[in-house]
């Protein structure tokens, strides 16, 4: 056994995201053609519309992707639900971790989960033309594949058996906008099914609605940047609903647990993942408890996708997905290593000495170094002015460039408790 010292340091859970294509091939969309299409160009004993799909399994698409996965890994997440976002009907989802392994090691659940939407996805054929379409499609498709299931033997068809064989499993749909939950509650009501939506993060216009369905949800984490109101002329093309959907979007995950609405957070939207953690601290900002953030990353998720024996929790006999952090990580903590499978992913280099303190240089400029163990920072005080320092690290050697009157840079070493240096 090998014995780690982590005295002071704080250890979670890794992250789980539930909205993903991580390792699966994205679907291009074919090129537009004049002539519209009517039948299907899908060829074997599949669904007559091309937007129907439930036969794409992600196990036979899935390949392991390092630099995704590394990606993922900075933002702190251990394992992903992923799948092919195309079509309404879009097939099963895989479970894996993010570990650098073979997908023979890496896989939990190669039919962890079934998908669907209102998107028509890749399909060039004329029909669904409109939402309308689109669900009178999906409704269309549930009451075949019960025909399907009841019917006598003498007709086979790939697509209406796979949707049959997924209706056990986490259901996700995936909608645009708040009012497709209301939409695609009707359809769930019809046909007994509890929907998993991967939102679109407006839920908080219509939270009494959405929290009448009893339906978990999946939070994107992608908040909208600041309007540019500079331009008095741009700022009145900028309507209110936007405006109010800027100022309200933060607060969405913090209204949606005042009702009792059951959600997860992803990723999805995030290009860089290293960025969620930032967002999560904005949400919390917005007045939603840590507590509730580190559920929705965490053992939220793991509930969602019946995985709970596995992963979501630190206890024995669960796979070792856990983060080593500097600290809290919702306030200034940040992470050290991302432990997936009990395999150590560095993140940030954890210093093994602290040169955080005040330094005078100059024999009357104050030396501030501040920050992390993980990432140190500086800054000089001047009197009452502060100025700004680039501070460059490698191990115990520090070089420091600041501008007063020139440029001026620091070059000095860390050594038995004191910063040891020489002014250029």
């Amino acid at each position: 056994a090998i014995i780690h010292d982590l005295d002071g340091d704080y250890i979670y859970p890794s992250f789980i995201d539930l909205h993903s294509e991580y390792g699966i091939p994205h679907k291009e969309r074919l090129r537009w053609n004049p002539k519209p299409q009517y039948r299907s160009n899908k060829s074997g004993a599949v669904a007559w519309n091309e937007a129907i799909r439930p036969e794409i399994e992600a196990k036979n698409l899935f390949e392991h992707n390092e630099k995704s996965a590394d990606n993922y890994r900075k933002g702190g997440f251990g394992a992903v639900l992923t799948h092919q976002q195309d079509g309404i009907a879009r097939g099963s989802g895989l479970l894996t971790t993010l570990a650098s392994n073979s997908e023979h090691s890496t896989v939990l659940n190669g039919t962890a989960s079934a998908h669907y939407s209102f998107s028509k996805g890749s399909s060039r054929q004329k029909y669904p033309s409109s939402l309308m379409g689109s669900i009178a499609l999906l409704n269309q498709t549930y009451l075949d594949a019960e025909w399907y299931e009841q019917a006598p033997e003498g007709e086979y068809n790939r697509s209406l058996e796979a949707w049959n064989e997924l209706q056990d499993l986490p259901q996700f749909f995936e909608v645009n906008d708040k009012i497709d939950i209301l939409r695609a509650w009707k359809i769930a009501d019809e046909f007994e099914v509890d929907y998993i939506f991967f939102s679109a993060g407006n839920e908080f216009e219509r939270v009494k609605e959405i929290a009448e369905t009893g339906f978990a949800l999946v939070l994107p984490l992608n908040f909208p940047d600041a309007y540019d109101v500079s331009n008095p002329y741009a700022a009145e093309m900028i309507s209110l609903q936007k405006m109010k959907n800027w100022e309200m979007a933060p607060a969405n995950a913090r209204i949606l647990s005042e009702e009792d609405i059951f959600f997860a957070f992803t990723s999805r939207w995030i290009k860089k993942k290293a960025d969620v953690l930032s967002n999560i601290k904005t949400a919390i900002s917005h007045g939603l408890s840590q507590e509730k953030a580190l559920a929705a990353l965490t053992t939220n998720p793991a509930e969602t996708i019946e995985s709970s024996a596995d992963l979501g929790t630190l206890e024995q006999g669960k796979i070792a997905n856990f983060l080593i952090c500097s600290g809290n990580l919702f306030e200034e903590g940040e992470i050290y290593s991302n432990w997936i499978q009990g395999k150590e992913h560095i993140i940030n280099r954890k210093n093994n000495f602290d040169a955080r303190g005040n330094y005078l240089i100059n024999e009357k400029d104050t030396l501030i170094i501040n920050g992390s163990l993980a990432k140190h920072k500086a800054k000089i005080i001047q009197d009452s002015t502060t100025i700004k320092v680039k501070l460059n690290q490698e191990g115990q050697h520090f070089t420091l460039e600041y501008e007063i009157e020139g440029v001026h840079r620091i070059s000095a070493t860390y050594t038995n408790g004191a910063l040891d240096g020489k002014l250029n």
